[in-house]
């Protein structure tokens, strides 16, 4: 009998479309995070390649991803809305179909993450076959701590793949403008 995994510490919400060619590597990298109760939410936004097939098969052998067909597509920002409301996690982490991630981010941005509602990390851009460029998202505008709204309305670099988000903060974020 297949054991039931833990109740997800962090809720990994994952949209896809069309995301065959990078997606196995990407799931790899999620499904390996380390000392992380986890669970995957994969909504795919009416694919026509084989990325319905890819997600049936990491599902059929990971419990903790779940995936979904959106009945038309949504586009990104309806999709991420509608993932991370499938999320059952008291932490949402947003992830790109391209993405690959370290196997303790999820852990570290946790254990960082305190009293606050949003913690995030610096992403290292990569070309097409996933060799580092040598450039960090940091390189291009300034990493913010803290709660000055003006400081992160002229200088946001926060991307949503590299972020955790506290439900209760995405529960008042919704709905999401179009």
């Amino acid at each position: 009998m297949a054991s039931t995994p833990p109740p997800p510490e962090v809720s990994v919400a994952l949209c896809t479309f069309n995301g065959e060619r990078y997606l196995r590597q990407q799931l790899d990298s999620v499904l390996a995070q380390q000392d992380v109760a986890l669970d995957v939410v994969a909504l795919d936004d009416g694919s026509t390649d084989a990325t319905g097939a890819i997600l049936d098969e990491y599902a059929t052998r990971d419990p903790r991803l779940r995936w979904q067909a959106n009945p038309r597509n949504l586009g990104p920002t309806a999709s991420f809305e509608r993932a991370m409301a499938l999320c059952r996690g008291p932490y949402i982490a947003p992830c790109d179909q391209d993405d690959v991630w370290q196997p303790r981010k999820l852990a570290e941005l946790r254990a960082a993450v305190g009293d606050a509602d949003l913690v995030y990390c610096d992403s290292v851009y990569v070309d097409a076959q996933g060799r580092a460029s040598g450039g960090r998202v940091s390189q291009a505008t300034a990493m913010l701590a803290g709660t000055n709204p003006i400081a992160w309305l002229f200088t946001n670099s926060v991307s949503g793949h590299a972020s955790l988000v506290r439900r209760d903060l995405f529960e008042q974020a919704r709905p999401f403008p179009a």
